[in-house]
């Protein structure tokens, strides 16, 4: 599954980053490595942003850098 795929409130372990771009690094230094948990909490009024908890961090990505990530 791909992350900007999660339903509110469900978790999902990150695989693995889809790519290599400056986006994908990024959010690898904020977090998103693989096997951190990720959890959606919100998301914004057209899909995006995404509000995620990760690392007992709140952090809103645009739903096209959550489709960066696979997680299961």
């Amino acid at each position: 599954m791909i992350l900007n795929q999660i339903s509110i409130g469900k978790s999902g372990r990150i695989l693995r980053p889809t790519g290599d771009s400056p986006e994908v690094k990024r959010l690898e230094e904020l977090g998103f490595v693989e096997g951190a948990v990720v959890r959606l909490l919100r998301k914004g009024p057209m899909g995006s942003p995404l509000l995620f908890e990760i690392c007992q961090t709140q952090i809103a990505i645009r739903r096209e850098e959550a489709a960066l990530f696979q997680v299961e």
